[in-house]
């Protein structure tokens, strides 16, 4: 998955933003926000079975998590760098990686930011730590509302400061 916003989502035991349980998923440029979990994993959760043969693993990078204090559980992902964890997500281990982090991550509240379709995203506002802080190898050239990508690549599935296309929506009219 690249350029998805999870925001909001509850599961009755595990993963409430993702719950994996396969071969490889590789998730670039994700906000996972505000999700729950009855029992685990209020971001992520890694299920797989891991053997050699069948490594199912998580890889993650240029993403952010926030909203648990614990946003991670099950087995351990891979990280590709360049994530930002508000709360725990031991799996963030690479150098790029900030796991727990305690200042503010400065994202507005989730809200249609734009774009070719209605769909809410968590814009960043300026001075946050995700601005220019991503991978810009592993960076899409357009955000989720298919904004250009400015300057260094954000993390998250937002650019700050990029121009998106708007959308206008009219109602339908017949006449007789």
């Amino acid at each position: 998955m690249t350029n998805v916003t999870l925001a909001n989502n509850h599961a009755g035991a595990l993963g409430g933003g993702f719950y994996h349980y396969g071969r490889y998923a590789v998730l670039t440029n994700l906000t996972i926000s505000n999700n729950t979990a009855g029992a685990a994993g209020d971001a992520l959760y890694e299920d797989s079975p891991m053997t050699p043969e069948n490594p199912g693993v998580i890889q993650l990078a240029n993403s952010v998590l926030l909203g648990s204090a614990n946003n991670c559980d099950g087995g351990l992902f891979q990280s590709l760098g360049h994530n930002i964890s508000k709360g725990t997500c031991a799996s963030l281990s690479a150098g790029s990686d900030q796991d727990n982090y305690a200042g503010s991550l400065k994202l507005e509240p989730l809200a249609n930011n734009g774009g070719a379709f209605l769909m809410q995203t968590r814009l960043p506002q300026a001075g946050s730590p995700l601005i220019n802080a991503a991978d810009t190898a592993l960076c899409p050239a357009r955000d989720q509302r298919g904004g250009a990508r400015v300057g260094g690549c954000d993390i998250g599935t937002v650019e700050f400061g990029a121009s998106v296309p708007r959308s206008l929506y009219l109602p339908a009219l017949m006449r007789p």
